[in-house]
């Protein structure tokens, strides 16, 4: 069988267990297809059984054709799902590559496959969720498809029903060749018969000397022909006859051959088609050259009987040629002998070629060799029976059907089921499943009990109708499977499934007891007594303070971890446990010693659960409760029992107990202390009780006992004053509890009288003395705040909790005081730790020494000048700040006033120390004699007037062209020291030009490549005429400022004056 894919290809399975489960349905179609007599009704036997064998919901055989294709046999679970004859063209040649190749394509699930548009869509339409297409091949060519679809849900494809399909696939193609052969085998011979008549009136009618059908006698000597004379021969005439077009035409191979040399005399086109040879080949080769070598000596006798004339003809002949290829060609025929004058002379053959036939029949007695090899070894009890109504008759059966009744073949040869003494039920139970068979036109399953003697077997069936025997009887075959084992198996497996279920149930008991004792604290144990070993739980071993692996599960460990004085005591509970059967309780209260040392009470209750027949016990389980808790409360119990005597007898609180039912009530001595009266003094009475109480207090305490008794409150817990001996009030916190009967009523009340006085008289002092600091602390005009100090497991001080804020703080701080008390103060005021005023705090209250500090704060929405002081309150700190932003406020305006003040003092300062440099260069000018004289003697006094900067003197040429350097100070110059006048934008403009960054343009007489931050250009102009530039640079513009720049104007209306008398006084003198 070819491959499969599942969307791409999927592996082979086994074939073993898909051959189990498909063979029978398989062998059953066989034996079908041999015995049908048309294909038509054998497809809708085929799919239903397969839709029965997969129980899916729709099988149908789809046949392809040139333009698309047709289901042409089909079987549903449901109507619904019905497609027969509908016609579908949606089949790409592509898609069908896979199927021509043999590939199965298995689809578990439509909705995720990867599947080309068309085809999905195609499928969506047919409601199909999974898909198994598996192809029927015909001769290697692609006849349809087999397909199941699951179209309730997607479903997996299990590996052996894909190859139990492909089986079932491959004998459908199988059936669907033998009927070709068949068909291919009737129009054969229906041809071979008309054109053995044709040939006879040929012979009859046709001119007794002619080698070739319609060629015209002419004598020639044979011997003497040549190769040439053969090849004209075997050329077809241009103009034929209407019969040497049949035969030229017909699908058989005819052939003329001369018995006098095995020569070619005439051969049709099919002939030539079929051996592969062309005309002029042929002329060169005789009859012998294309025969098989194992056909040769055959035919040699046979051709010189012909040539003897001891044989006339040859009815049927099979022979095997050799096509041009080398391929070996069986050809069947009859041969005849054409006679002239009586001798024959020419050989005269129509054969048919039937290597496919052959080789098909081949394979078809392979298979039926081999059905035939299992229908007589198989294990299965094989036959085919005849229906009456009420009977069955045996017709065929395979050697396993006589053993199987214990009876010899003959015994059932055609023997009808009644005669060999099947019981009439099961002759009507088969019956009704023949009958379903052959209305439903497919195969029927069934299973059930057979009585055979005393015996019951249990037999799986499978009956399919065969049509109408020649008997005119309902004629079926039957596959039956003795399942006796298959169906002990399951007895079997489900009696395990049960015993199984059981145990588990058992288990999960167990573990629900184990889970419920560990729940409920206690340890759970399992002793087998017989085998000496024991199961402790691990709730038993955490009781003890262990790890289930760290004790082992026997009877050993916990009689080592019990206390030895406790030992004895379980071992005789035990054996009167045993001695009484069970009847007297395993119960016990001991001690075990806890891992860490310590002891644990445990309460031991077991019950053996198993004996033997001596009455010796097997099993016993139990459990151990963890009492420690309460054996601890009773030491508490009786120890607080004897510490309240004790208390009581020192206590300073008075005690009273009142009977309700009897009315009796009881005073303490000390209760009549706490009044100022000896025990005697007062007798113990409810009027007694009354008198000394104070009436308001009265009224409330006995609706408070009626209220109490009566469930309205919870809680009995009264403040009351009572009349002490010497006058004065006494305060008593009363408190009491009631004990009720079976029935919830109140029987008795117990109280008790605490002396209250000197805590009120306490509180009362407190009180005015917190309304005294209440009083400060609100009229206090500087906030106030106490913390307590929040500390780690170290005792290291991480925060402070807020314990008080005034109203002052409060408004400082921008909150109301609940919002801060109780909160920390990291967590609210954050800016404390960036201002280190935490770590301030800190001190204090690590060191006690206190704190003053002023600080300027801007967080946590507060921008504020502080002062406070803090100091040390028990484990934590009291501080009090006051707002001094008004203080600083002032501080810093004066600051700023005396800082101008003084800035002036320091200008006014600068302004007269130039003032004199001024004069003393006006009279350096007024003593010199030339211009060069003056420009020079300037430089040194004119230096210490503009720190920081660099400058000169220029004078106009004589030309008034150019200006050019007089004299120079500073570092660098950072001038050309000559340029012409338009250079300048001060001289170009005739106004001092500023200079500063980028902010203004550069002259051009200043170095472009010189870095220079400003540059001052002022021309020096007398009397309307330009003399020359004063010019400044700098790398610090503030050296520049605007009193710099008019001390340079002023400087320069001076050095311009004295350039201009002397120019003028040296006119003069010339």
């Amino acid at each position: 069988m070819s491959g499969t894919t599942t969307g791409t290809a999927i592996g082979r399975h086994d074939r073993e267990t898909a051959a189990a489960h498909w063979e029978p349905l398989v062998t059953a179609i066989a034996q079908q297809t041999h015995q049908a007599h048309g294909l038509a009704g054998l497809w809708p036997t085929a799919v239903a059984a397969v839709q029965q064998r997969l129980g899916c919901d729709r099988v149908l055989l789809y046949q392809l054709g040139p333009d698309g294709g047709r289901v042409v046999a089909e079987a549903c679970s449901d109507q619904r799902w019905s497609l027969l004859d509908r016609v579908d063209a949606c089949f790409e040649t592509a898609w069908l590559d896979v199927y021509q190749a043999g590939q199965v394509r298995a689809i578990a699930d439509v909705a995720t496959a990867d599947l080309p548009p068309c085809h999905a869509s195609g499928l969506a339409d047919l409601a199909v969720n999974a898909s198994l297409t598996v192809p029927v091949l015909c001769a290697s060519q692609l006849w349809g498809l087999l397909i199941a679809h699951g179209c309730g849900a997607p479903r997996p494809w299990a590996p052996a029903d894909i190859d139990g399909l492909e089986r079932l696939a491959l004998q459908i193609g199988i059936a669907l060749r033998q009927a070709e052969l068949e068909a291919l085998v009737a129009t054969r011979t229906h041809e071979l018969a008309q054109a053995n008549q044709r040939l006879a009136a040929w012979v009859d009618e046709g001119p007794q000397s002619s080698d070739k059908p319609g060629s015209p006698a002419a004598p020639r000597d044979r011997e003497d022909r040549s190769a040439a004379d053969h090849r004209a021969a075997l050329e077809p005439e241009p103009h034929n006859t209407p019969l040497e077009d049949f035969f030229d035409n017909a699908s058989d191979l005819m052939q003329s051959v001369s018995l006098h040399d095995g020569r070619f005399l005439y051969v049709n086109r099919t002939w030539l088609t079929t051996l592969g040879y062309d005309r002029a080949e042929l002329a060169t080769l005789t009859v012998f050259d294309l025969i098989a070598p194992d056909c040769r000596a055959q035919c040699k006798a046979i051709f010189r009987e012909l040539q003897s004339g001891t044989l006339h003809q040859v009815d049927r002949l099979e022979v095997t040629f050799l096509a041009k290829t080398g391929q070996r060609v069986l050809l069947e025929g009859s041969v005849n002998v054409r006679r002239e004058t009586g001798l024959p002379m020419v050989t005269r053959a129509i054969l048919r070629d039937v290597t496919e036939k052959r080789r098909v029949d081949q394979i078809l007695q392979e298979q039926a060799a081999i059905l035939r090899i299992f229908y007589e070894s198989s294990p299965l009890v094989l036959g085919v029976v005849e229906l009456s109504e009420n009977d069955i008759l045996h017709t065929f059966h395979n050697p396993a059907t006589p053993k199987f009744f214990g009876v010899e073949a003959a015994a059932l040869d055609h023997r009808w089921a009644s005669e060999i003494g099947i019981p009439p039920e099961h002759i009507q139970r088969w019956l009704r499943h023949y009958r379903q068979s052959q209305q439903q036109q497919q195969p029927v399953q069934f299973i059930y009990e057979h009585e055979l003697g005393s015996s019951h077997r249990w037999l799986s069936v499978v009956v399919a109708y065969l049509g109408l025997a020649d008997s005119g009887r309902p004629r079926c075959s039957y596959m039956v499977q003795d399942i006796t084992a298959r169906k002990q198996l399951e007895v079997e497996h489900q009696r395990s499934e049960a015993l199984q279920r059981q145990a588990d149930q058992v288990s999960h008991e167990l573990k629900l007891l184990e889970s419920i004792v560990d729940i409920i604290l206690a340890g759970y144990w399992d002793w087998d007594i017989a085998g000496g070993r024991e199961y402790l739980s691990p709730g038993f071993k955490r009781m003890l303070g262990y790890a289930d692996d760290e004790l082992p599960n026997a009877p050993e460990t916990w009689q080592q971890l019990i206390f030895p004085e406790d030992l004895g005591t379980v071992l005789a509970c035990f054996d009167r446990h045993v001695q009484s059967h069970g009847a007297v309780p395993y119960y016990n209260e001991v001690r075990y010693r806890h891992k860490d040392g310590s002891t644990v009470w445990v309460v031991c209750s077991g019950q053996v659960i198993e004996w033997d027949a001596e009455g010796n016990p097997i099993r016993m389980i139990g459990c151990h409760f963890d009492i420690t808790e309460r054996k601890q409360t009773e030491l508490d119990l009786k120890s607080a029992n004897d510490q309240l005597q004790l208390v009581l007898q020192a206590s300073s609180e008075g005690f009273w107990d009142w009977d309700l039912i009897t009315g009796d009530i009881y005073f303490s001595p000390q209760w009549k202390a706490m009044l100022g009266y000896a025990d005697h003094e007062l007798e113990n009475s409810l009027e007694m009780w009354k008198s000394l109480i104070f009436p308001a207090d009265l009224t409330k305490a006995l609706q408070l006992i009626d209220d109490y008794n009566s469930d309205r409150v919870n809680d009995f817990t009264v403040n009351q004053r009572f009349h002490h001996k010497n006058g004065t009030v006494v305060y008593v916190l009363s408190r009491a509890i009631h004990l009720k009967d079976e029935h919830g009523q109140v029987v008795r009340m117990v109280g008790s009288h605490l002396d209250m006085t000197p805590v009120v008289e306490m509180q009362q002092a407190l009180k005015t003395s917190e309304m005294q600091l209440s009083g400060i602390l609100n009229s206090s005009l500087d906030g106030i705040m106490a913390f307590q100090a929040v500390r780690d497991g170290q005792g290291t001080i991480t925060d402070f909790e807020w314990l008080l804020s005034n109203p002052t703080a409060c408004q400082i701080i921008g909150r109301e005081a609940h919002e801060v008390l109780g909160q920390r103060l990291l967590e609210e005021l954050p800016g404390n730790r960036e201002e280190g005023l935490f770590d301030r705090y800190v001190q204090v209250v690590e060191s006690g020494k206190p704190m003053q500090h002023e600080f300027y704060y801007n967080h946590d929405g507060i921008d504020c000048w502080f002062e406070n002081i803090a100091v040390k309150l028990g484990d934590g700190f009291a501080v009090t700040f006051r707002d001094i932003s008004a203080i600083k406020q002032s501080e810093r305006q004066l600051q700023q006033a005396n800082q101008l003040l003084q800035d002036r003092v320091d200008e006014l300062d600068q302004r007269h120390s130039e003032m004199l440099i001024l004069s003393e260069i006006s009279d350096f000018l007024q003593a010199c004699a030339t211009v060069e004289e003056a420009c020079n003697t300037i430089v040194n006094l004119v230096e210490p007037l503009f720190p920081h900067c660099a400058g000169g003197i220029f004078t106009t040429s004589a030309s008034r062209t150019r200006l050019e350097v007089v004299a120079t100070w500073g570092a660098s110059l950072r001038s050309h020291s000559e340029f012409e006048p338009q250079c300048c934008w001060g001289l170009r403009r005739g106004r001092m030009h500023w200079m500063n960054g980028a902010e203004h343009p550069r002259c051009h007489h200043i170095s472009a490549d010189r870095a220079i931050a400003a540059a001052l250009c002022i021309p020096m102009v007398a009397q309307g005429e330009t003399l020359g530039l004063f010019y400044l640079s700098t790398d610090n513009p503030r050296m520049l400022s605007e009193a710099k720049q008019q001390l340079a104007r002023t400087l320069t209306e001076q050095v311009g004056m004295v350039i201009a008398n002397l120019n003028l006084r040296k006119t003069l003198q010339h």
